[in-house]
């Protein structure tokens, strides 16, 4: 047979089911977007550029 224990306090305040909350998937996608490059090469490549760190390997020779 279960005994049930007497619940604690912080047990007593927790919700039980989560709360709902709203996203503004438009607000985040234009966050999200404002940090990405354009491709604008001809064929929807990357145009590199030597300035970019991200994309100094490609002109470093190994």
């Amino acid at each position: 047979m279960d005994i049930e224990k007497p619940l604690k306090k912080e047990e007593k305040d927790m919700s039980a089911i989560p709360k709902k909350v709203e996203i503004d998937r438009q607000s985040a996608l234009n966050k999200i977007s404002s940090k990405t490059h354009i491709l604008d090469a001809q064929k929807g490549k990357i145009k590199l550029n030597p300035e970019n760190p991200s994309h100094k390997d490609w002109y470093e020779d190994k």
